[in-house]
C-alpha cells in the first residue's frame, strides 16, 4: 500500500511540473516566463507621457519580483510595463509607481552620464536567445539614457553606443518612460520570433531592486523570460557612414603667423550576414576611439600604452626585462619621430597610460619595497572621449 502511494504520488508530482514551468515564480523555472507581443497599428510618440491611445492594446508584464534585499519577495514598489512591436521598432513603456513620489532619486542630467546612482529602468533584450549575450537599455527619471552590451554572460560593456530613443515623464503616482528600439540596432536572426528579454528596476531609496526574471539575485542574458510573436520584422541595409572632421588652429607670436589645420575623416560599417560585420575608415580619428578597458597590473613589469586603434590593443605587459627595455625603446622611438609639433607633447587618444617617476633613491629596502608592491609599480588610466582639439596634452617622459 505505501509503495502505490508513493507512485501515485510521483505521478502527481510529474503532472504538475509543466504547469509550474509555465507559470514561472519562486517555485517554478525563474526563466520559464513569456510575453506575446503585439504588433501596433501605429507607433507611439515617445515623449514620456504615456498618453497615446496605442498603448491601451499593449501587452502588459507586472509580475516583477524583488531581487534584493530578499529574493522573490513582494516588491514595495509597483511596476508596469507595456510591449508593442512593428515592422522597424520594439516600444517599451512603463508606469513605475512610487509611494512617496518626491523622494524618487534623479540626479544624472547630462545624456550618456552614469546613471546607476540614481532610480532606473532597464530593458534586457537577448535577440538570439543564446543566454550568453546581448543589450542594455536604461534611462532614469530625466530621461538620460544608458546603454551598452553583455559579453560572456554575465560582462556588461557600456562603453557601446546604440541608436534608440527614450523619454521619461512624471505622473501623482510616480514616474514613466517609454523607449523606441529600432531593431536596426541590433544584431538578430530575421527568422526568429522569440527573443530573450528582461527587465530590473532599482529604487535607491530603498535599496531596493525588482526583475521580472532572476536567480540567485542575478539577472542576465543567462536568467530571461521570452518575448515571442516577432513576425516580419527589418534589419534594414546595415550600413553606417559617419563622416567627421578635425580642426585645429595654431598661433604663434614670435613670430607672427596663424595657421589652421582641417582632417577629414570617414568610417563604413556594413553588416555582411546578422552576425558579421565589415569595418572600413579614411584618415582614422584616433581621438574618437574607444576607451581602452582598465587593467590591473599584479606583476613587476610595467604597463606600456601605445596609439590605440580600433584593430589594436593599447597596452601590454612585458614578459621580461629585455622585452620591457624593447618595449621603452619602441615608446622613445615613437615620441623621437618628427610629428610637426612642440617637442614634449606626444598623441594621447582614448587612453592614457603614466609610469611613475622614478626614485632617486638606490637603497636594497626600497627596491624590495617596491617588489612587494608590484601593482604600484605602473597606472593604466582610461581617459573620456574627448574632442580632437583637447586630445593634444603635455607627457613626462617614464
Amino acid at each position: 500500500m505505501s509503495t502505490r502511494r508513493r507512485l501515485t504520488g510521483a505521478l502527481a508530482a510529474a503532472a504538475a511540473a509543466p504547469c509550474l514551468a509555465q507559470d514561472g515564480g519562486a517555485s517554478g523555472d525563474p526563466g520559464a516566463k513569456r510575453v506575446e507581443l503585439v504588433r501596433a497599428a501605429a507607433p507611439p510618440e515617445i515623449d514620456g507621457r504615456l498618453d497615446d491611445a496605442v498603448w491601451n492594446e499593449a501587452a502588459v508584464v507586472d509580475d516583477l519580483h524583488q531581487v534584493n534585499p530578499v529574493e522573490y519577495a513582494e516588491p514595495f514598489e509597483r511596476t508596469e510595463i507595456l510591449l508593442l512591436y512593428d515592422d522597424e521598432n520594439l516600444y517599451v513603456g512603463a508606469r513605475l509607481y512610487d509611494t512617496d513620489p518626491e523622494r524618487i532619486t534623479a540626479n544624472v542630467l547630462r545624456q550618456g552620464g552614469n546613471i546607476t546612482g540614481d532610480d532606473t529602468l532597464f530593458v534586457t533584450l537577448d535577440p538570439y536567445n543564446t543566454q550568453r549575450s546581448g543589450y542594455f537599455f536604461g534611462v532614469n527619471p530625466h530621461g538620460v539614457r544608458f546603454d551598452g552590451l553583455y559579453r560572456n554572460v554575465s560582462e556588461y560593456y557600456s562603453d557601446w553606443d546604440g541608436i534608440f530613443e527614450a523619454e521619461a515623464g512624471r505622473f501623482d503616482e510616480g514616474w514613466t518612460a517609454e523607449y523606441r528600439i529600432p531593431y536596426r540596432t541590433l544584431s538578430f536572426d530575421p527568422g526568429s520570433d522569440t527573443w530573450g528579454l528582461n527587465f530590473s528596476r532599482t529604487v535607491q531609496r530603498k535599496n531596493e531592486d525588482i526583475a521580472w526574471v532572476s536567480r540567485d539575485r542575478r539577472w542576465d542574458p543567462s536568467t530571461a523570460g521570452r518575448a515571442v510573436g516577432f513576425e516580419n520584422i527589418e534589419q534594414g541595409l546595415g550600413l553606417d557612414v559617419v563622416p567627421s572632421a578635425a580642426w585645429s588652429q595654431l598661433r604663434s607670436f614670435s613670430p607672427g603667423s596663424e595657421s589652421l589645420e582641417l582632417e577629414p575623416s570617414l568610417d563604413v560599417a556594413y553588416k555582411l550576414t546578422p552576425q558579421m560585420n565589415a569595418l572600413a575608415t579614411v584618415n582614422t580619428d584616433f581621438s574618437a576611439t574607444e576607451v581602452d578597458d582598465r587593467q590591473v597590473n599584479l606583476t613587476r613589469f610595467n604597463l606600456f600604452c601605445s596609439f590605440r586603434s580600433a584593430a589594436t590593443s593599447s597596452c601590454a605587459t612585458p614578459t621580461s626585462s629585455s622585452s620591457g627595455a624593447s618595449a621603452r625603446r619602441a615608446a622613445t622611438a615613437r615620441s623621437a619621430a618628427p610629428t610637426g609639433r612642440p617637442a614634449g607633447l606626444s598623441f594621447r587618444g582614448a587612453s592614457v597610460c603614466r609610469a611613475p617617476a622614478r626614485s632617486s633613491t638606490s637603497s636594497s629596502a626600497a627596491r624590495s619595497a617596491a617588489a612587494r608592491a608590484p601593482g604600484r609599480s605602473a597606472r593604466c588610466r582610461s581617459a573620456r572621449k574627448r574632442s580632437p582639439v583637447s586630445a593634444w596634452r603635455p607627457t613626462t617622459s617614464p
